[in-house]
């Protein structure tokens, strides 16, 4: 329980750290920034809570054997082998999560700019 505590701060952190150089707003400070990015991040990830899932990214396949001339006129098959599919961990909710986080940063009057 705590590794997925952690895994869900340092994505949310990771989060912040993606749109913390990306929203400005007139008169208004970098801690201003941080504040209302904080306060939307937190409200969009209690709607859009981290979900983390497997999702396969390469197929499984049998490697090819290899053929190694032998003595004489003989030759032998070696090696081949089934290889596993690959596969990699992702947040299901992190499109909606950040869309709702720029939707509430925007409806407070920041407009995202460059970083």
């Amino acid at each position: 329980m705590t590794k997925w505590i952690g895994l869900v701060a340092i994505l949310s952190l990771a989060g912040c750290a993606e749109q913390t150089a990306t929203w400005q707003k007139a008169g208004a400070s970098p801690a201003d920034m941080t504040a209302a990015l904080n306060s939307c991040t937190a409200t969009a990830t209690q709607q859009y809570p981290v979900d983390l899932e497997q999702v396969q990214v390469s197929a499984g396949y049998n490697q090819a054997a290899g053929i190694t001339p032998s003595s004489g006129t003989q030759t032998c098959a070696s090696g081949g082998a089934y290889v596993q599919p690959q596969t990699r961990m992702e947040d299901q909710n992190k499109k909606p999560r950040d869309q709702a986080v720029a939707t509430c940063m925007t409806q407070q009057g920041w407009t995202a700019g460059g970083s």
